[in-house]
């Protein structure tokens, strides 16, 4: 499970990195930044409401790794985004992947014992963090070789085969797809 988030994490975050970038080689300025670094936030949101409103719990967990699947899928087509409005939709099905945060957190929670709970979110958050700032140091790295919106698609071609490797490797018994 934390391995889920942390990869998810990892891969998804260089759009926001490399946003400044991307918007600036096509001539855009600060409106299509902040619309570009607000697509997958505001993504997440709709989808933690959707799914925790209108979702059964049970059906909540059987979508835990198609969402982390979605929330690095759409990141692969970035490069042939043709401007801002494509790339907005584009992350913001990103960001509604993200709400797989919210059956991973439940997950979490039940599977943790009650002693144990706080460090154990200690070392999740912790993980979580670690992961955004390596995500964000490689996506810089890359920007020096490939072209930004490049770097965003080969990010999530990347977080893909991880997620997909973790779906195939989780345990039968807990599958929740």
């Amino acid at each position: 499970m934390l391995l889920l988030a942390w990869s998810a994490s990892l891969f998804s975050v260089p759009n926001d990195a490399l946003a400044v970038l991307i918007v600036r080689g096509g001539g855009g300025g600060g409106t299509e930044v902040g619309l570009l670094t607000a697509a997958q936030p505001l993504g997440a949101f709709v989808g933690s409401f959707l799914l925790g409103r209108f979702v059964r719990r049970r059906l909540r967990m059987r979508l835990l790794l198609p969402l982390a699947l979605l929330s690095v899928a759409p990141l692969t087509l970035s490069h042939l985004a043709p401007g801002t409005t494509v790339l907005f939709v584009l992350w913001w099905m990103s960001g509604l992947g993200s709400s797989n945060n919210l059956p991973a957190n439940a997950a979490f929670v039940q599977a943790v014992p009650a002693a144990l709970r706080s460090r154990a979110f200690g070392v999740a958050v912790s993980g979580l963090q670690i992961a955004q700032a390596v995500g964000l140091l490689l996506a810089g790295a890359l920007a020096e070789l490939v072209a930004p919106a490049r770097g965003v698609a080969a990010a999530g071609a990347v977080g893909m085969i991880v997620v997909i490797a973790i779906w195939v490797a989780w345990p039968r018994s807990q599958q929740p797809a």
